[in-house]
């Protein structure tokens, strides 16, 4: 308990008093509320922005509970949902202030739009999780272009040579943090066909003779 407490003040001293801080527990608290809330003094001395995913995903009784003992510092989690019913119950019975949805897990952009709609008419901030290819982040920033209010984004800092592969184009940082969504017609990006093809294997699906699936020419 003290050992973080330490991290977190820790972490506040390292970034200063005017950058956001996130902090993101990563289910470890499971449904125990107790053991959630403990470390609430010092996520608020922390000025901390989020407390992220303290319970699992569909623990959203741990949620609802502990959001009404922390006015301050908001709640923030979904990118276990995979369909909009789940995003918008966390919403509803969870409190959370930020809804963190995964594009390509809830079923695409036409879903994570849909969440992305629910939310703002909650008040609770969409905010995109993404942490691995160019053209995921480009798919999952579609679903809240528009939305001003809702300015989060998560960007793959460090990712791995294949994901960097994928796409011909890229999104960059720019010099104040921010980033430009690619306005290009589908996601954006230029898929490298070449990186793709690396890793195609030839295959071919047969049911009672009738071949259903076989890999495609790139």
């Amino acid at each position: 308990m003290q050992d973080d407490a330490d991290h977190i003040h820790a972490a506040r001293e390292g970034i200063g008093a005017d950058a956001h801080l996130m902090i993101d527990a990563g289910t470890i608290f499971h449904e125990d509320v107790e053991a959630a809330a403990a470390r609430l003094q010092a996520l608020s001395e922390a000025n901390v922005l989020w407390y992220e995913e303290p319970f699992d995903a569909a623990a959203l009784a741990s949620y609802g509970e502990l959001a009404k003992r922390t006015p301050k510092v908001k709640l923030a989690g979904g990118e276990g949902a995979h369909n909009p019913y789940q995003a918008e119950h966390l919403i509803d019975h969870g409190g959370v202030g930020f809804v963190q949805i995964d594009t390509g897990y809830i079923g695409g952009i036409g879903d994570a739009y849909r969440v992305a709609q629910y939310a703002k008419k909650r008040g609770v901030q969409f905010v995109n999780h993404t942490f691995t290819s160019h053209s995921a982040l480009s798919a999952s920033l579609q679903p809240f272009a528009g939305l001003k209010d809702s300015w989060i984004t998560e960007y793959p800092m460090e990712p791995k040579s294949l994901c960097v592969e994928l796409t011909v184009d890229k999104i960059e940082v720019e010099s104040d943090g921010m980033i430009t969504i690619p306005d290009r017609p589908g996601i954006g990006l230029e898929i490298n066909l070449a990186a793709v093809k690396k890793y195609l294997v030839e295959t071919e699906i047969k049911v009672g003779g009738k071949v259903l699936y076989t890999t495609p020419t790139v």
